[in-house]
């Protein structure tokens, strides 16, 4: 693992609106010609997955980059795996995903 982030590169966050409800806690914005050029350069996981961790700069600013943390020894970490609705509805035909 790098010390150095692997910038997602066309991909930017932005803090919420002030007036937005607080269940908003951040924006995405996406220039697809950088964030794919940027994702072919990725190495996936073990499972595949190109993770992303969103950080702020000790100069305050929100950032996006590739989540290289692995825990030592290859344990699980923790986290619940969800399949994505897409997926739900292609197995079961087209329909809604519940």
């Amino acid at each position: 693992m790098s010390d150095k982030p692997n910038y997602a590169n066309g991909l930017f966050v932005h803090e919420p609106h002030e007036k937005a409800p607080p269940f908003v806690k951040m924006n995405l914005s996406i220039k697809p010609d950088m964030f794919v050029a940027w994702l072919e350069g990725c190495t996936p996981n073990e499972a595949g997955y190109i993770k992303i961790v969103v950080k702020e700069s000790k100069g305050g600013k929100i950032y996006a980059c590739q989540d290289t943390y692995q825990k030592p020894g290859g344990e699980d970490d923790g986290i619940d795996r969800v399949e994505q609705p897409e997926l739900v509805t292609a197995k079961n035909g087209g329909g809604l995903p519940f």
